[in-house]
């Protein structure tokens, strides 16, 4: 569980018949020690409690084996420590381990021991209800030859006593399959280790299950008949150590591709079931799921290598079997076949009949992947939210648009909507804009069908109905790559007239800005799409406001900031230099500007390091090209230290929030309003500071809602795990929440907000959201709505917070809109 730290904890929970927690709904935590705790097995006590032991790294030098013992209301048992008891905790690494009951309320847990380490051997110890440890002081030696010895696996035999088995490289450097017999005291039963099978190729990867014979069945993944490609051997072995069926083992599979991932279960009739992903029809990806059913003899009872159990499209993987103890088989595994993972399973008796649909039922679906670089945009009375989604490997990552309506709930289907159908190709560094007038949402991307990232583009309406293609328009229909995609629009006399641009590398050599644009989505230029700049050096394209091209040029170490406005016609308008105006060329790196049209103009606001730090600058150019504010433009944020991330939006004047590091301890988020005709402060001329808590405090937003400003932000005052706040500032500089809004406190990292009007009371905040994270970091989207200008600031909290695309892990689907105000 990582609810509480990256590294990981362990919690335990007790469900009855039905599926109902019996212990608290958070689960009972067993071990909350700093560092790595992972690897959990988990056995019965016989006394309707349960031992559980982990791999753990709380201890330097290596990874040890913990574990602990809790009765059945899930209170540690007395003799166990909180946090554990070590069970293997010698030098080197104590790790793969095996566990199983005694049969007498105890437990026997076997592992792979590097305390040797030119030496790897194999150890086992039993454990005792009060934690006493019943064998050799750490651990007895179950296998000390020479080389390595890995991969070892346990069940009990039937009489008392256990079997093990494990790869061994003693003799081979390649590895073979061996077994041990030992009783409930430690003692070896044979006179040495059994050689279950033993040639100069590769055996690995061995399992064993008990047979109701007594003995055991062992399978292992077996490279005797191709170096390269693998398959599937068994063997039955009595409990005097003598080999039942053939002395090479029983091929099980030995069809074309891989097989892997082998499993077992006796069939409570002195028979086996066997289970394995395999690649015979195409190879990995696309696995499918096999199995065969063994008599006691080792004759084969189904079809020649194997029964198809599912060969569902994409991948099939980690199937697992139990018995319902009255001769069927239940084989679950986990299933690609949609994109994303589901859990399937099937049901057979040792006729091989199936009782549930071909392919398997589908036990629980959700989606994999992240949600990341997501846009949000205000509607008329809805909030739109775009983002780009890996769901799907198979397809590649899509678009998908989501709306969100007045209560919270969502006007597309859940988890949204694709912009376009799958290409099989990703879709990435995603632009777009919506036009509330003409309900029109417009995206531009870069997506490699052809071996080149290119520009595509697609139109749809709130509904995600598909205005212009199925796949998306290609704006620059040329064997070359092309980068920065952005989209802006102006209204035309019939129709809105969309404006695209990318970075083009057409001559690799000096590469430059193209543009396409796009009516009623027909290309209106070129289908290669026209020139608009090429400055000597590379340029690359930042943003694009209505006609006006925002591009940053330069040596790698001397970025600069340049402006062209062009003609509906792609030429280069009357009055305009044709590789546009100068707007700040100061030395240093300028970059990441970004415009929007103002009065006055076009105001353009950037980072700057001209000088030994960070700073936000802006500047103003007339639609004729005259630079309006001092050259090289007008510091907004220019402190101590760096000034960083600037989001500003033009309300009447211009408002700006920033990160701002001038204490040279954390970031704080300040804000400035400024006066366009000239470049003048308006509020205090070192900036209002909006937050100024311990920790950082980043990537600030800004929206208007009736006169007064909601900015939310990422907060680190409670850690070092992100949340999101927010405050709302007056138009005149003055923060009006005595207590900064904490809009999200969830587990894990929140960042990364966006904030739009709602209407004239409420905003709209959406960010990134890893809550969902295990040992990977998992993106979804979630949302908030507030409101701004009724909030009670005596208790701003916020219970709800709510999803906007898959949580809560990759095999998650379940999603929530609940938006609420206080």
């Amino acid at each position: 569980d990582f609810r509480n730290e990256d590294a990981g904890d362990v919690y335990a929970q007790k469900l009855d018949e039905n599926g109902n927690l019996l212990w608290d709904v958070s689960g009972v935590p067993l071990c909350l020690s700093a560092d790595v705790q992972i690897s959990l097995n988990i056995v019965n006590d016989a006394a309707q409690g349960a031992y559980v032991i982990w791999q753990d790294s709380r201890n330097p030098g290596g990874v040890d084996i913990y574990g602990t013992h809790i009765d059945s209301s899930g209170s540690i048992v007395a003799g166990w420590d909180t946090n554990g008891n070590p069970i293997a905790a010698q030098n080197g690494d104590q790790d793969g381990h095996t566990f199983w009951e005694d049969g007498t309320g105890g437990a026997v847990v076997a592992w792979h021991d590097t305390r040797e380490a030119t030496n790897e051997n194999l150890y086992m110890q039993r454990i005792s209800s009060d934690g006493t440890l019943l064998w050799d002081a750490g651990g007895t030696l179950l296998c000390g030859s020479t080389d390595t010895q890995s991969n070892v696996k346990m069940c009990p035999d039937g009489t008392g006593n256990f079997i093990f088995t494990w790869r061994d490289k003693h003799d081979d450097p390649d590895g073979d399959i061996m077994a041990m017999r030992v009783d409930i005291n430690g003692n070896f039963l044979w006179a040495g280790d059994v050689p279950i099978y033993q040639d100069d190729s590769i055996q690995k990867n061995p399992r064993i299950t008990q047979s109701t014979d007594t003995g055991a069945f062992i399978v292992w993944v077996d490279y005797r008949n191709d170096p390269y490609t693998s398959d599937i051997y068994a063997q039955k072995i009595n409990v005097s150590g003598t080999l039942l069926w053939d002395a090479a083992g029983l091929p099980l599979c030995t069809a074309t591709n891989d097989q892997l991932e082998p499993r077992l279960i006796n069939d409570n009739n002195t028979g086996c079931y066997f289970v394995w992903t395999d690649g015979r029809d195409g190879g990995h990806p696309h696995e499918d799921i096999y199995m065969q059913h063994v008599d006691d003899t080792g004759s084969v009872e189904w079809e020649a290598n194997g029964k198809m159990i599912c060969n569902a499209y994409g991948e099939q993987f980690s199937p697992l079997l139990r018995g319902d103890g009255a001769g069927k088989v239940y084989v679950i595994w986990g299933d690609n076949r949609t994109g994303s993972t589901g859990l399937y399973f099937q049901i057979l008796d040792d006729a091989g009949t199936e009782y549930l649909a071909a392919n398997g039922k589908l036990i629980y679906y959700g989606l994999c992947g992240d949600a990341k670089n997501y846009s949000l945009f205000q509607g008329f009375e809805r909030s739109l939210i775009l983002w780009e989604d890996s769901r799907s490997p198979y397809t590649g990552n899509q678009l998908y648009l989501q709306v969100l309506n007045e209560n919270g709930s969502v006007e597309l289907d859940l988890n949204g909507k694709s912009l376009t159908d799958p290409t099989g190709y990703d879709q990435a560094h995603v632009d777009a804009m919506y036009s509330i007038s003409e309900n029109e949402l417009v995206a531009v991307w870069e997506e490699n069908r052809t071996g080149f990232k290119q520009i595509y583009s697609q139109a749809v309406d709130d509904q995600c109905s598909y205005l212009w293609s199925t796949t998306g328009l290609a704006l620059g229909d040329i064997f070359c790559e092309q980068q920065n995609p952005k989209i802006s629009a102006v209204t035309g006399t019939k129709s809105m007239e969309y404006y695209a641009g990318w970075s083009d590398y057409r001559d690799f050599m000096d590469p430059g800005i193209y543009g396409q644009k796009i009516v009623d989505g027909i290309l209106q230029w070129d289908d290669e799409g026209i020139e608009i700049v090429n400055r000597s050096g590379e340029d690359k394209l930042t943003d694009i406001v209505e006609m006006y091209y925002i591009f940053q040029s330069g040596l790698w170490d001397d970025q600069n900031i340049y402006v062209k406005l062009i003609d509906s016609d792609g030429n280069t308008a009357a009055g305009w230099p044709n590789d546009g105006v100068e707007i700040c060329t100061a030395t240093g790196n300028q970059e990441n500007a970004t415009g929007v049209i103002v009065p006055e103009g076009l105001l353009m606001i950037w980072e700057d390091a001209r000088g030994d730090v960070l700073a936000v600058y802006g500047q103003i150019v007339a639609s004729d090209g005259t630079v309006l504010w001092q050259d090289n433009g007008v510091p907004i944020a220019n402190y101590d230290n760096d000034q960083l991330s600037p989001a500003y939006i033009y309300e009447d004047e211009m408002y700006a929030v920033w990160e701002d590091f001038r204490n040279g301890i954390d970031y704080n988020i300040f804000g400035q309003k400024v006066q366009t005709s000239d470049g003048n402060f308006l509020w205090n001329p070192d900036a209002v500071a909006i937050v100024d808590e311990s920790g950082d405090q980043t990537s600030p937003a800004i929206s208007m809602i009736n006169n007064n400003l909601c900015v939310p932000w990422q907060d680190f005052r409670n850690g070092m795990h992100a949340d999101i706040f927010g405050q709302k500032v007056s138009s005149d500089g003055t923060v009006l929440w005595a207590i900064d809004l904490p809009i999200c406190t969830a587990i894990k990292n929140q960042s990364g907000p966006l904030t739009v009007p709602f209407d004239d009371n409420y905003a709209s905040v959406i960010w990134q959201d890893a809550r969902s994270s295990g040992k990977a970091d998992i993106y979804n989207i979630y949302a908030q709505k507030l409101e701004i200008n009724e909030i009670s600031i005596d208790d701003p909290h916020f219970e709800d917070n709510h999803i906007i695309t898959h949580y809560p892990n990759p095999i998650k689907g379940s999603v929530y809109f609940t938006l609420m105000s206080p």
